[in-house]
């Protein structure tokens, strides 16, 4: 099974990706229609919650393994859902897509904070590389190979 997956935080960085992957996939600019990208209280890393009329911008990974998927529901943990929707390339096509989303429960500690690629790469990229262990997670935690 192959899906495509939308990111929007530290995953849009391909370096980011690969070391909790395992490998690279081919990625385009898309758009997440309906959703908010917030900062999540005392952390590095951002979060998205259901918003009328909000967009967020992020990367869409094509053709995702299911090994590479697990990988990432691990690394993402209970604190996030995977969950399918749709997203808009920069043409305007809409495509189908998983993104992971901050589940229901865990919302409140979203803050009102926008969260911004840009601010997270540089100042905050080296204290997320460090103070997150990172795999690829099939080496360390015996998941299939990508």
């Amino acid at each position: 099974m192959r899906t495509h997956l939308f990111t929007y935080g530290t995953l849009q960085l391909a370096s980011i990706f690969q070391r909790v992957t395992g490998r690279l996939f081919p990625v385009q600019n898309a758009v997440l229609d309906g959703y908010m990208c917030c900062c999540v209280r005392g952390e590095v890393y951002p979060g998205i919650k259901p918003f009328y009329g909000a967009q967020t911008t992020g990367k869409l990974y094509l053709n995702v393994t299911l090994p590479a998927l697990k990988c990432l529901d691990f690394f993402e943990g209970d604190f996030y859902e995977r969950i399918q929707t749709c997203v808009r390339l920069t043409n305007g096509t809409k495509v189908s897509a998983h993104v992971y989303c901050i589940r229901k429960k865990y919302r409140p500690v979203l803050s009102s904070k926008p969260w911004h690629i840009f601010d997270f790469t540089e100042q905050k990229q080296t204290h997320f590389l460090t103070a997150y262990p990172f795999m690829p997670a099939h080496h360390s935690k015996g998941l299939p190979n990508v």
